[in-house]
């Protein structure tokens, strides 16, 4: 198993692109946007947190974390859709108020 699967980071990167690039479509149509945490980011946030010291800890000390590893994987992909979805839906939803 790769510590962290490359899938996984390339989805909370790719969340974090589609965030900033909603700001700046924002701004360049002259919309601007004021940004703010939602729950489900900073729960996300958590769990990403939360995995990365999972990781390290099973590697540090050998404790064969496997199925807690596999299940934050699918917790925080669950949680980077959904606050991807959540980010998407406030921004269309601010943008189609004009």
């Amino acid at each position: 198993m790769m510590e962290i699967p490359t899938w996984l980071a390339f989805m909370v990167v790719s969340r974090d692109i589609l965030i900033i690039g909603a700001v700046v479509i924002s701004w360049l149509v002259d919309r601007p946007l004021e940004m703010r945490p939602l729950i489900v980011s900073k729960v996300n946030t958590a769990g990403q947190v939360i995995l990365a010291g999972v990781v390290l800890a099973d590697l540090a000390f050998a404790i064969h974390l496997g199925d807690l590893r596999r299940g934050l994987v699918i917790l925080v992909a669950a949680l980077t859709v959904a606050s991807a979805g959540a980010y998407l839906t406030n921004w269309v939803r601010y943008m189609n108020r004009f």
